[in-house]
């Protein structure tokens, strides 16, 4: 920063060598920059000690967990098949099938150690239901208990827990048989083999409950059927906790309260050692190209001097009454061309009768100067037009 400081005076003080200001602005700049100056100070150390927070959620305590099930289709001595039972993903004839065999597991894994409570237990649930998946509905149901709740409990990152369950299916099949006959519903049914998880896990960031079955789904009223599993995806959970994090300090705004503090500083050192007030040949300059920004499309320059020995002058009293005129006679204003712009004084719209003129240095007496216009004249009717 400090190496580019002394550029930024000299640039500043190159850009503003000629620069001309007048008294009642430049006095306001030397006390409104200092005061900029030091309010700037101000921020940029008021930016450095403040500490600033936001509140950002932080995990604490992650972990997954996950249920499953596996079976086995167990069977009857019968005449089409040799094998005594049937792995997974077959179709399965009704009247061949003596029991499930089938095996839930449960696995739980944390990222630290806690206190876990894991509850559970095994069921076989008869419904009668209608619909289907999207229309699915529910109209009786029973359970019946195959392993009752059992409670087990560690101070550990990981549990799991495996059990076998065997279910004779003919045992539900002729029950749901039985509801239908005596209830005249006639409705379809299923058997859902079905293990109840219940997990309570205690940390010193809180604690946190997860409910999970993984399920097996056997029809009860087809002549064959295939079972399905659910609940029996990968779920992941957390604990998290809010928290204060120190946001770190803002570089650009830094950044840029040095820039200020080097302009205002270089603008203060240019305003006291290299600006200076305008004299009267800036300012007659200054307003006298004004007027040719404003109305330099109505100017002609001539090279010749007008003749100032004219009969009948009319004298306006500004350059924008002179415009009037112009414009009403539809002519051009006129006047002698110099190139030192402060020797340029007359400005002429001739009519028949008379040349109407209007004095910029007579209408301007506090940048009057000397009259040094060249004494030699030749009447112009037409002269050599040069535009400025």
């Amino acid at each position: 920063m400090v190496s580019i400081f002394p550029w930024i005076i000299f640039i500043t003080g190159r850009l503003t060598a000629k620069m001309k200001i007048s008294k009642k602005i430049k006095t306001p700049l030397l006390v409104l920059i200092p005061l900029l100056l030091v309010v700037t100070v101000i921020y940029l150390v008021m930016t450095y000690k403040a500490e600033k927070y936001i509140e950002e959620k932080q995990t604490q305590y992650s972990y997954t967990h996950q249920g499953s099930a596996a079976y086995e289709v167990t069977l009857i001595p019968n005449i089409l098949y040799e094998e005594k039972s049937l792995t997974e993903n077959n179709i399965y004839i009704t009247e061949f099938v003596d029991y499930i065999a089938s095996t839930f597991s449960y696995q739980f894994t944390g990222d630290k150690e806690a206190e876990l409570d894991c509850r559970y237990d095994v069921v076989a649930l008869v419904q009668g239901y209608t619909g289907d998946k999207d229309t699915y509905k529910s109209i009786w149901q029973k359970s019946f208990t195959l392993i009752p709740e059992t409670s087990v409990r560690a101070q550990d990152k990981k549990i799991s827990r495996n059990k076998n369950v065997s279910c004779p299916i003919n045992i539900y099949r002729t029950f749901a048989q039985q509801v239908n006959e005596e209830s005249k519903l006639n409705t379809s049914t299923n058997l859902i083999i079905q293990m109840n998880l219940k997990l309570k896990v205690d940390t010193e960031y809180g604690s946190v409950e997860e409910i999970i079955a993984p399920n097996l789904t056997v029809p009860l009223d087809s002549r064959y059927f295939t079972i399905s599993k659910g609940n029996i995806d990968e779920k992941t959970g957390k604990i998290e906790e809010n928290i204060q994090v120190k946001l770190p300090l803002d570089k650009k705004v830094v950044f840029l309260c040095y820039i200020i503090l080097s302009l205002l500083f270089a603008t203060f050192i240019v305003l006291v050692f290299f600006a200076s007030e305008p004299t009267k040949e800036d300012l007659y300059k200054k307003r006298l190209s004004k007027i040719f920004k404003k109305h330099g499309s109505r100017l002609v320059a001539l090279n010749q001097t007008i003749d100032e020995i004219i009969e009948k002058q009319c004298k306006v009293w500004s350059m924008e009454d002179l415009i009037k005129i112009c414009d009403d006679l539809v002519k051009p204003v006129f006047y002698k061309y110099s190139e030192e712009s402060t020797e340029i004084s007359h400005f002429y719209v001739f009519d028949r009768t008379c040349v109407y003129v209007y004095d910029f240095a007579e209408s301007n007496p506090d940048l009057k100067k000397e009259e040094t216009d060249d004494a030699s004249t030749t009447s112009v009717l037409f002269p050599y037009q040069k535009v400025l």
